[in-house]
């Protein structure tokens, strides 16, 4: 049902005629001529490193086991392809940079190194932000992380609780967890916590004790996501074999709720559907989102770049990645080619995800188009959303379901793309 109403929507907004595909591409023939053209003068990095000691069973990511020999050539490929977007890109810059995982914190010498080379061939002009899981949390990585120029940081805690760290796969204990929030906080003063929610047996007072113990660590943003049953997860074929119990449609909104009105009553703001942030008079308060900026370039195994005339993927194979750059190749994978229509709703599509949208820009983007406008009134009728001042807001009914058609996308068209990227590692295309 929600399928058919996603696909009646979509049909609705961007046309029958619209291919919803994927290609084969090996260039996104990417220059500073033609950014300008577009009117881009600076685009955000995401870099991916894939490695994990430990893997979990419900992350979905594009990961693999830790090798000493195999990370050796990866991470000689990623600079690599640093080097080739340089000839193209030389006067490019970065207002962000978000390293994610797999962990990239495993091999902080590694990392450092890749820093070094971004800075020798672009211009940062922003932060540097990471996501790190806690067994990483070492007081000598975080050191070596700050060094090296990190500002703003994320910890994968995922719960404080024992019973639901086991039930998830985790490699470390609730109290541990404790412990090395409290020491990356001492380094830094950005910190995001992530936390999950919509666990299987998780009662609304489970809830509210990670939600308190968080806030009571000090932590600037908090980060609740539900658990993403990927189907070609470990969980998802768990919850095939009904092993996991998922919880109903009415305890996740009183779950979702919760951690609004808790966070809200805390001092924390909405910055996203799942994130809340509390702003500290007198200081910068950077927020952690890896998924939001407008354009970006993705550097990695199975990283994404997002341009105005569309969206890439780089190969997730990591061997594929090491072999094609070896040759001197970039090793973009697939296209997914926009038109401007496709380019303005993927950026209202994620400024719903922000819980704001400025007017001014959506006027811009659709002032005569009666169609958005008319759903955006459809919504204001719903309670789902609000005027400010010079800005749309979606209220907390808003971002519940908002939170839903995100689930709803992942388990769906991202399913659909990196289930056949993670199998093939240069498909032909994928429909979706």
């Amino acid at each position: 049902m929600v399928g058919l109403l996603t696909k009646a929507v979509r049909r609705f907004l961007v046309g029958s005629g619209f291919k919803f595909q994927f290609s084969a591409s090996s260039d996104p023939k990417l220059s500073m001529e033609r950014l300008m053209d577009n009117g881009v003068d600076a685009l955000h990095l995401y870099v991916h490193v894939p490695f994990c000691r430990h893997t979990c069973p419900y992350c979905p990511y594009n990961k693999v086991p830790w090798n000493v020999e195999l990370a050796n050539l990866y991470f000689s490929a990623l600079n690599g392809e640093i080097d080739i977007y340089d000839t193209s890109l030389g006067a490019l810059k970065i207002p962000s940079v978000y390293f994610g995982g797999g962990s990239p914190a495993i091999s902080p010498k590694d990392l450092s190194n890749v820093i070094n080379s971004l800075h020798k061939n672009f211009t940062i002009t922003g932060d540097l932000c990471l996501e790190i899981n806690p067994t990483e949390c070492t007081e000598e990585t975080l050191l070596t992380l700050k060094d090296a120029g990190v500002s703003v940081i994320s910890v994968g805690i995922q719960s404080f609780q024992d019973k639901f760290l086991e039930l998830i796969g985790r490699d470390y204990t609730a109290s541990m967890a404790k412990k090395v929030l409290d020491t990356t906080l001492r380094y830094f003063k950005n910190v995001n916590v992530d936390l999950m929610f919509a666990l299987p047996n998780q009662t609304l007072r489970d809830v509210e004790l990670d939600l308190r113990t968080a806030v009571e660590s000090g932590a600037r943003q908090i980060t609740l996501y539900p658990l993403f049953t990927f189907p070609y997860s470990t969980v998802g074929r768990y919850r095939k074999l009904r092993r996991v119990k998922m919880p109903r449609l009415s305890t996740r909104r009183r779950q979702y709720y919760l951690i609004y009105d808790y966070l809200t009553s805390e001092g924390y703001e909405p910055v996203s559907v799942w994130s809340f942030m509390k702003k500290t008079p007198g200081e910068r308060s950077i927020r952690y989102s890896s998924v939001t900026r407008q354009y970006y370039l993705g550097l990695g195994a199975g990283a994404g770049s997002h341009f105005p005339w569309g969206f890439y993927l780089n190969t997730f194979s990591v061997e594929a990645y090491i072999l094609r750059l070896r040759s001197g190749k970039l090793p973009t994978a697939l296209e997914f080619s926009f038109n401007k229509r496709m380019d303005d709703l993927f950026w209202l599509y994620w400024r719903f995800y922000d819980t704001s949208i400025p007017q001014p820009e959506f006027e811009r983007r659709f002032g005569n188009d009666f169609k958005v406008k008319g759903l955006m009134k459809i919504f204001e009728t719903l309670g789902f959303l609000r005027k400010g001042n010079g800005v749309f807001l979606l209220t907390k009914r808003g971002s519940f379901w908002i939170h839903l058609a995100q689930n709803h996308f992942a388990l769906n068209y991202v399913n659909t793309i990196w289930s056949k990227a993670l199998s093939e590692p240069f498909p032909e295309f994928i429909k979706f």
